[in-house]
This record gives structure tokens, sequence and C-alpha cells, in this order.
């Protein structure tokens, strides 16, 4: 359902069906926002999927570079 109401709103989407595959996604590209349901594929809750990103993944803010 997200998937269609954001792509619908014109947003460029990508999906995973699993934590391993959503990281590999997360380390090659770069994304403005990452939507989860409570619980992936693979044994991963959306606090650990959190804490993956905050500790690997680069972010950048608005105006930063």
């Amino acid at each position: 359902m997200e998937r269609d109401v954001l792509a619908g709103a014109g947003a460029e989407v990508t999906t995973s069906t699993s934590a391993a595959d959503m990281q590999q996604r997360l380390r090659e590209g770069a994304f403005d926002v990452a939507v989860m349901n409570g619980s992936m594929a693979g044994g991963c809750n959306v606090k650990e999927i959190y804490e993956w990103i905050a500790a690997t993944v680069r972010v950048r803010r608005k105006g930063c570079c």
C-alpha cells in the first residue's frame, strides 16, 4: 500500500523483501526516506534496522555535503 501511495505521488520507490536485501541497497544507493513495516524477513525488527542504519549508513542532512 505505501508503495502505491508514494509512487502515485510521483516518488521513485525501491522495495526490498528482506533485511539483507535492504541493507545491500542502502550500502549501494542514496535514499531520502526508508519506510518499513514492523519486521522484515531475516529476523530484523525496525529498531534493529534503525540501529544498523545509524551505525553503517552515511546520513546526509539538508544543507550538508
